[in-house]
């Protein structure tokens, strides 16, 4: 229950957060629309950590998290792109490239959200000890 609070309410919601304080610092307040900008990053987020949000709960049973959580923000930059792409698509389907300067930021943006995601999303209380390890 906490992974899917943490990937799926609290990851977007804090990766709008900053998109407004980044728009508040910058413009000196909000000129244009910037609660449709902040509703679109939102659902764009949403939609990665729905597809990564499984991947971190699997691979939270196998590997710790020091392993785990670089594995998960490369997904999440991986996804991010494509689920650019794929939504690119679908808007115009003659625009089948993106230029290259529009994926970094994406790339970044969900490697970030998502790496943070994988590591909120820990549960401290069920650590398996090894035998050795207890006595």
């Amino acid at each position: 229950m906490k992974r899917a609070f943490v990937f799926l309410v609290a990851g977007p919601t804090l990766v709008v957060a900053v998109w407004l304080l980044f728009l508040a610092a910058s413009r000196g307040g909000g000129h244009g629309l910037p609660g449709i900008d902040a509703m679109i990053l939102f659902v764009f987020t949403f939609l990665v950590s729905v597809i990564i949000a499984p991947i971190d709960g699997y691979l939270a049973r196998v590997l710790q998290t020091p392993l785990r959580t670089p594995l998960i923000a490369i997904a999440g930059a991986a996804i991010a792109v494509g689920v650019l792409h794929v939504l690119a698509g679908m808007i115009s389907p003659h625009w089948v490239l993106l230029p290259l300067w529009i994926l970094p930021p994406f790339a970044i943006g969900g490697a970030i959200c998502m790496g943070m995601c994988s590591l909120l999303s820990r549960n401290y209380g069920n650590t398996h000890r090894n035998t050795t390890e207890q006595l």
